[in-house]
């Protein structure tokens, strides 16, 4: 059986609360070849670059590449360039503690205000790194009140449910931290709260 690791946000670890172990690869203990490895720098480096890596067995590789070829014919090589640069020049290793900062900051906001707005009500593992937060609603809630109710207060969640094959996660919401500034950050989950109370 293979693994397929998808780690995009391995590099944006949190230092409060990540360590070595949180953000250490499967592929890192991988000795027969049964992980593949994909990764990008359009978390990283910029969004507009859509450039990743894959680490896999080379018969893989090498199928995955054909495929991609008869996909898209290949990746824009200037795109390829100027990450081969930004590498080179340690752009990406003087970025990314600042965007560690950057997104523990808004991780940061995001739960205090969870704390004031709705701790009796909800509940979370503290994200380590990354751009979203998984927040578990109460069982007894009606998902399609709050949904109705989010969407008149102009607030887009993920539905739990589309992060499971098998339909799972009926009470559990994707929030992102990412794109949004503190002060917004904290609105939302305000008017997210009035969203779950017309749920219950």
């Amino acid at each position: 059986m293979l693994i397929v690791e998808d780690d995009p946000y391995r590099e944006l670890f949190f230092e409060d609360s990540a360590s070595e172990a949180d953000v250490r690869p499967i592929k890192a203990d991988d000795a027969g070849g049964r992980v593949v490895y994909l990764s990008s720098f359009s978390k990283t480096l910029a969004p507009g670059y859509r450039v990743a890596w894959i680490a896999a067995p080379s018969a893989l590789a090498s199928k995955f590449e054909m495929a991609k070829q008869a996909e898209d014919l290949l990746t824009g090589s200037l795109d390829q360039r100027i990450i081969l640069e930004a590498c080179r020049r340690g752009v990406l290793d003087r970025q990314l503690p600042i965007l560690r900062r950057h997104y523990q900051h808004k991780r940061n906001v995001m739960e205090q205000t969870l704390r004031r707005e709705l701790s009796d009500l909800v509940s979370w593992p503290e994200p380590k790194g990354g751009f979203f937060l998984w927040l578990t609603v109460p069982a007894r809630a009606d998902m399609s009140k709050v949904s109705a109710k989010a969407a008149e207060e102009r607030i887009v969640t993920l539905a739990g449910t589309e992060c499971f094959p098998d339909g799972r996660g009926t009470h559990n919401l994707r929030l992102a931290f990412s794109l949004q500034p503190p002060d917004k950050i904290a609105e939302g989950i305000r008017r997210l709260g009035r969203a779950i109370r017309a749920g219950l």
